[in-house]
Order: C-alpha cells, then sequence, then structure tokens
C-alpha cells in the first residue's frame, strides 16, 4: 500500500536564531543572554487553523504553528512528545512525525519565560482506519454509506483506506435539498479522487491539500472564506461562484481551463500562471482590474458588474462570449476579437463600438451607452440586437435576416419625430412577431413585447420608429 498521510503542511512556527555573547575581554564573566519579550499568551494549532485533537496517520508529518501575544514576542519554541513511540516532533521547528499507533501531547514551550501550550495528536496505522468513523458530518456519512456497495471491494462493511482511495467521484451537491453539509472532514482519506462537487451545502471551510489528484472542483454556493488550492495543482475546472472568498490563488494550477468564481468579495485575480484558461467567470465581484493579456486560449469571458473602468483583450483573438456589461468602461477596443458570437456590454459609458469585422456575431447588447454610430451590416448570422438608450440617429438592420429580437427605443433619432431604421423589410411589411414567441421587434405592436410600442419619447420629443425596405 502507498504511504499516505491525510494532514497537509501548513504554515510552520518561525524560529528565532538567537546570536550568543563571547567572552569580553580581561576575563570578565558573559553578559547573560537576552531572550526577548516573553509570550503573555500562547496557542498551538495545525493546518489550516485546525485545533487539537488531530488524527494523523502512520507515516505522516504534521506542521504545528504557535501563536503568540504580543505579536513582538520572541517566537523561539522547544518541542516536545509526551509519547515519542506515537508522535516525534522537531524540538526546533514543531514538525510532527507519525511513528506509531497512540496518543501524544505535542508542548511548545517559550523560550523565553517558559510559557507552555499544548496539542493532542492521534495517530493511526491507516490500513486499520474504517473511514465511515472519521466522518463527522451526518448527511456526508449517510451519501458514503448510499454508496458503501460499491466501494467497498472486500464486502466487509468497512471502508478501508486502500477502498476510500480507490474512489475517483464523489457528488453531494444539495443545491436543491434541505439537508446541507456542515463539514467534509473525512475527505481526506479519498486520496484518488479525481472529481469533487460538493456545491450548495453550508461548508465554512475544507481542506483539499490531501486530494492531489483532483482534476474537477465544484464548491459553489458554500460560505467558504478562504479555499487553498496549492496541493491540487491537476486541477483543469473550479467552480467556487457563490461563497465569500475575498482572494483566490491561481499560481499552482497551470492546466486550469476553467474558473468559475462569479459572485464572491474578489479585489483582485491573477491568471498569468494559467496559459491553458479558456473559460473565465467573475461577474458580480469588485475588481480593481483584470490582466487576461496572457491567456491566448480564451474563448468566454464574464467580468460584468465588477467595477472596470478598462479591460486590455488584445490577446483573446479566440474569444467567443464576452460580458462587460454593467461595468464603468468608456473604451472597448474588439480589433483583436473578431471571432465574438455573443457581445454584452450594455450599461457602460461607450461612445464607440466597433463590430464590423465580426461576421460571426450573434447576440449584441449594446443598450445604454452613449454611441452614435453602429455597424452591423458583416453579421449575417445576428439573432439578438438591443440598442435601446444611446445616441444612434438611425441603423442599419437590412443585411441581419437572421434578426429576430431588435430593441431601439430611446435613441433621438432625427431629433424630431422619427428612428430610420434600414431593413429587408418596411412598416407595412413587418415580419409577424405573434407567430413565433421569441421573435420581438420595436414597434411590432405585440403586447406581450416590452419595446413593442412605436413611438418613445426622447427630450420631450415623440420620436417614432420608421422601418423601410432598403433598395
Amino acid at each position: 500500500m502507498k504511504i499516505k498521510y491525510f494532514v497537509s503542511i501548513a504554515l510552520s512556527a518561525l524560529v528565532l536564531a538567537f546570536a550568543s555573547c563571547g567572552k569580553p575581554e580581561g576575563g570578565k564573566p558573559e553578559e547573560p543572554e537576552d531572550l526577548g519579550i516573553a509570550p503573555e499568551f500562547m496557542t498551538v494549532t495545525g493546518p489550516m487553523g485546525a485545533t487539537s485533537p488531530v488524527k494523523l496517520a502512520v507515516g505522516g508529518t504534521l506542521q504545528l504553528e504557535v501563536k503568540i501575544i504580543p505579536s513582538n514576542a520572541n517566537p523561539a519554541m522547544e518541542w516536545s512528545s509526551s509519547n515519542p513511540a506515537a508522535a516525534g516532533v522537531d524540538e526546533t521547528t514543531g514538525l510532527v512525525s507519525g511513528l506509531g499507533d497512540g496518543m501524544a501531547i505535542i508542548e511548545a514551550k517559550a523560550v523565553s519565560g517558559g510559557k507552555t501550550a499544548t496539542f493532542t495528536v492521534e495517530v493511526k496505522t491507516f490500513s486499520d482506519v474504517n473511514v465511515l468513523d472519521e466522518i463527522a458530518d451526518p448527511i456526508f456519512k449517510a451519501y458514503c454509506v448510499a454508496q458503501l456497495p460499491q466501494w467497498d471491494r472486500d464486502e466487509d462493511g468497512r471502508l478501508s483506506a486502500d477502498e476510500a482511495d480507490a474512489v475517483t467521484e464523489i457528488w453531494v451537491n444539495n443545491a436543491a435539498s434541505d439537508d446541507k453539509i456542515a463539514s467534509m472532514e473525512g475527505v481526506e482519506y479519498f486520496t484518488g479522487l479525481s472529481e469533487l462537487t460538493c456545491g450548495g451545502n453550508e461548508l465554512t471551510e475544507i481542506d483539499l491539500s490531501a486530494l492531489a489528484e483532483l482534476t474537477y472542483l465544484a464548491v459553489n454556493n458554500n460560505k467558504l472564506e478562504e479555499l487553498d488550492l496549492s496541493a491540487n495543482t491537476k486541477l483543469q475546472t473550479v467552480y467556487c461562484f457563490a461563497n465569500l472568498l475575498e482572494e483566490i490563488d491561481l499560481s499552482m494550477l497551470p492546466d486550469l481551463v476553467a474558473l468559475d468564481a462569479n459572485t464572491n468579495r474578489l479585489t483582485a485575480i491573477d491568471v498569468e500562471s494559467n496559459p491553458e484558461l479558456d473559460r473565465l467567470e467573475l461577474f458580480n465581484n469588485r475588481l480593481d482590474g483584470i490582466d487576461v493579456i496572457r491567456n491566448p486560449k480564451l474563448t468566454r469571458l464574464c467580468v460584468n458588474n465588477c467595477g472596470l473602468t478598462e479591460i486590455d483583450l488584445s490577446g483573446n483573438p479566440k474569444l467567443n462570449t464576452l460580458w462587460v456589461h454593467e461595468n464603468d468602461l468608456d473604451e472597448l477596443d474588439l480589433s483583436a476579437c473578431t471571432v465574438l458570437e455573443y457581445l454584452f456590454c450594455a450599461d457602460n459609458n461607450l461612445t464607440q463600438l466597433d463590430v464590423s469585422q465580426m461576421t460571426s456575431l450573434q447576440r449584441l447588447h449594446m443598450a445604454n451607452n452613449r454611441i452614435a454610430t453602429v455597424d452591423v451590416s458583416r453579421s449575417p448570422k445576428l439573432s439578438e440586437f438591443h440598442c435601446t438608450g444611446n445616441l444612434l440617429a438611425t441603423v442599419d438592420i437590412s443585411k441581419n435576416p437572421a434578426l429576430i429580437r431588435f430593441d431601439c427605443t430611446g435613441n433621438p433619432g432625427d431629433g424630431v419625430s422619427a428612428f430610420p431604421v434600414r431593413a429587408w423589410f418596411d412598416n407595412n411589411t413587418m415580419p409577424d412577431t405573434t407567430t413565433d414567441p421569441n421573435m420581438r421587434y420595436t414597434g411590432d405592436g405585440n403586447p406581450t413585447n416590452p419595446y413593442g410600442a412605436k413611438t418613445w419619447v426622447y427630450e420631450g420629443k415623440n420620436i417614432t420608429v420608421d422601418y423601410a425596405k432598403a433598395n
């Protein structure tokens, strides 16, 4: 059986090297060593702030950390174990090693002042563990019990470490259920997992450090404030949307293809180390900026409602879908994005928008900007065109016969009474939108169409859409 451990290495306890005082000239006694400020309060924690007791596999390691008050106190510690046969500990660093079955109390003693704090470790031989006994949450345990007929290879009614290691997928998405998982404790035994889905629960933390084989992770719709992916270097897909994340480190994920981290509390994100990134969704965050210049394979980028004032897309020639609506953009250079099919840039401050080279464009939503002209003549596949609330005097849709939704309300038109629209039809030959529930045009008169009226008010003037058939 492979050697395994299920507690990850976290931050090391800081160790201060002391300078010794040599014997001064004249044979005078040495000055007493300055040990610095003594800690007034101290506590020992495990990885990710884990509290005592913690289980440790024989052959595994556990890095302990000491938190001290005041913060400028001498952090140097002397470490010892009450049961060295079960758990050994490095005297200066606090690194615990699982050596044999048993309990051990690990003590940290401050070099300055002698104050102590302890941490209890339970060491087990991995093969003797019944993983079901290590799962605390009743909903997660019930799921595992239900899977036992498939997982329990020797049919002994237990789930051994080897059997847990053979499991490649766990799916406990409870978004549509009232039964919510509060803890994924025990998932660390499933070291062979390639896919973990635990969205829609009540998780406030999750330790993924033992799951090095993960390629797919879905922890969306939880209450996570932190997500450490440093040990999951094979991840290709991460869904962590609808949490409370303020940051996420992707620097150890070179194979990442898709990330959906929308609706969190992110203010910044770095994707420079993710050259394979194809899909990036970050909407409903408050980003200071976004740099995707080193992501040439990106095809889908959703950064709407992020407070962006600028964005550089010059390095993204494969972009197929772009959501940048509800930001504060004054400019949007799409000259490198000629294969765009879906463009949503409404509710910004744009005065210009060049889509003239986008021959594959199918949906264009550019409402509520300050755009005076737009050319969609080279987009024959265009099926949705929303240009309401701009500064357009006229628009030409005569080259867009696939158009089934068109809204041009809220524009000035000629500034007097009309908004001229060149089309493949005229006012008398408009398509009958009542026969197709998906078809909607400004001025179609369909009462179910929110923009079906022919006339709107612009700066006190009644403006009426006027369709004329192009020659």
